[in-house]
């Protein structure tokens, strides 16, 4: 997963949601490039999540920061999302 956004200030990208409400899991970059993983509520932050991302990279090139990273999908991920559903 690549991520471009913004190199001093927060961007993320949520999954799963057509609106807020939705509550999506989301990755968010953080003005100093740390990544986390939140189960957004409704125009809230929510719950900060266990970490499943391996960031293999994370670069500023005129003012854009660009984050490569990886999430290994298994089972006990699976179950964490969903636990934090709903």
């Amino acid at each position: 997963l690549t991520m471009s956004g913004p190199s001093s200030v927060w961007f993320g990208v949520g999954f799963d949601a057509t609106s807020m409400a939705d509550a999506p899991y989301t990755i968010i970059v953080d003005g100093e490039g740390t990544v986390s993983e939140r189960k957004l509520a409704n125009h809230a932050p929510g719950v900060l999540l266990n970490s499943t991302i391996t960031v293999l990279s994370n670069t500023i090139t005129s003012d854009v920061r660009t984050v490569v990273m990886q999430r290994t999908l298994n089972d006990d991920d699976m179950l964490q999302y969903c636990a934090q559903s709903g």
